[in-house]
């Protein structure tokens, strides 16, 4: 992963803008939709119970990755050897969850999927769509129907491996940062999906 300077996180702090489409995933959806994982890869589901092998195994993992899951969420990682290929983490409902400001409502039943990352050398050979389906899987066995993604506007790669998984796009996360301060709105997509109506993920009070 690249280093952020210094410099870059002072001058976002000052003022930073991004643009996510917001994308709903119905679990259930993309088991039947998406592909099978790659067949080259060891796919792993992780939590608190395995973390401190998965980090002993996998010693170049993004430190951040352990910080979500001991915060009592999970983590979907794809490796070879000692070398990760994909990860990608799952916010766990209920709860209220900030997405650059946003104070998304999460029910007992919603995970919030993010900081998902394929290697570069890697990248465009299937594997993320592959790992959204292993990642539906283990949430519905832990009990969970719907999950929900952003991913910004500019990363048309990442749309196309969510769209290819079986994600829906409801909407456009559009969030700036000035002086520290967030200030987010949520426009839902022109064209809703049935079933995925705006209050579905309310602004929480």
């Amino acid at each position: 992963m690249a280093k952020i300077h210094l410099h870059q996180r002072v001058a976002e702090w000052f003022q930073y803008k991004d643009i996510s489409y917001v994308y709903r995933v119905t679990l259930s959806e993309v088991t039947r939709t998406a592909p099978a994982p790659h067949p080259d890869l060891c796919m792993i589901v992780c939590d608190a119970s395995n973390l401190f092998a998965v980090e002993q195994m996998l010693p170049r993992l993004p430190p951040i990755i352990g910080k979500y899951v001991r915060d009592g969420n999970l983590a979907f990682l794809a490796a070879i050897g000692d070398e990760w290929i994909f990860r990608s983490v799952a916010i766990l409902g209920p709860r209220i969850y900030s997405v650059h400001g946003y104070p998304l409502a999460l029910t007992a039943h919603d995970v919030f999927l993010e900081a998902a990352e394929t290697h570069p050398a890697w990248r465009g050979k299937g594997v993320a769509p592959g790992m959204l389906r292993v990642t539906a899987e283990a949430l519905i066995a832990r009990g969970y129907t719907t999950g929900i993604m952003t991913i910004s506007t500019d990363n048309t790669a990442s749309c196309r491996a969510a769209e290819k998984g079986g994600a829906q796009r409801i909407g456009k996360l559009t969030a700036q940062r000035r002086f520290g301060r967030w200030h987010t709105m949520l426009e839902p997509a022109l064209a809703v999906p049935a079933g995925a109506r705006e209050e579905r993920f309310p602004r929480a009070a």
